[in-house]
């Protein structure tokens, strides 16, 4: 938990917005983005800490669509992920497929 807790902190002091916390009894999720602007994103972690048994980090970079944000939200039923896609343009169909 206080590698969890260290991570979370220097996301915080670097820029990272945290988009999730949820905190039960002794588990612990957290999932942060760092956004270049609102059509890109450039990082996403995910810190999951289950008392001191277990703990789970991920750390995916790159250039990552909002829309695939949104789609990863939604089959894992986390709905701050979901609506990343919504709130930009990026969750707008292109020009050839409008009519």
């Amino acid at each position: 938990m206080s590698r969890a807790e260290t991570i979370s902190n220097q996301l915080d002091k670097k820029g990272w917005e945290r988009v999730v916390l949820v905190q039960q009894h002794d588990q612990n999720v957290r999932i942060y983005l760092k956004c270049q602007n609102k059509d890109t994103v450039q990082g996403l972690v995910v810190l999951a800490v289950d008392g001191n048994k277990q703990a789970v980090f991920v750390n995916i970079v790159g250039d990552i669509k909002p829309s695939q944000l949104s789609m990863l939200g939604d089959k894992l039923h986390i709905d701050p992920l979901k609506k990343i896609g919504i709130a930009t343009n990026d969750s707008k169909k292109p020009e050839s497929e409008e009519k």
